[in-house]
């Protein structure tokens, strides 16, 4: 059993935010897009809620965004599926779909990136994920070994 608290998970979505977009912006249609932080709050029932304050640049002119992404944490075959649950834009009015393919897509890059380190763990250790637990301020991972004992 794993257990990760709420500020660590911060600083490590953080880092990975870092490596990621390297601080660039990313095209998506006639809009450039940069996310400046992220922030990620558990919920009970494998549920979690991502707040990405970003900037939205088109025409010469930029407007800060605070999308707020929900979604629901399940084991799925030893791996960790994210499932996109509530898609919220604070901030003035633009198409949905301008920064909704941008977080859609950084939401599957944290999800690749969860499970090659889950598929890491489940190679040299012989366990991989069973089951995903959340409260307000824990995610437990636990994990299940995938051969027997003396065999």
């Amino acid at each position: 059993m794993t257990h990760l608290t709420v500020p660590f998970l911060n600083q490590q979505l953080r880092k990975v935010l870092v490596a990621e977009t390297g601080g660039g912006e990313q095209s998506v249609g006639p809009v450039k897009i940069k996310m400046l932080d992220a922030e990620l709050e558990l919920l009970p029932g494998c549920n979690a809620r991502l707040a990405t304050p970003l900037t939205a640049t088109a025409i010469g002119l930029s407007v800060r965004l605070r999308p707020v992404t929900e979604f629901v944490l399940r084991p799925e075959a030893g791996q960790a599926r994210i499932e996109v649950t509530k898609l919220q834009i604070e901030g003035i009015n633009i198409p949905r779909q301008w920064v909704e393919g941008f977080l859609r897509a950084y939401v599957a890059d944290a999800e690749a990136t969860l499970n090659k380190i889950l598929g890491q763990i489940a190679k040299e250790t012989d366990v991989q994920l069973g089951e995903i637990e959340t409260t307000s301020d824990l995610l437990t991972l636990k994990f299940v070994m995938t051969k027997v004992v003396g065999a």
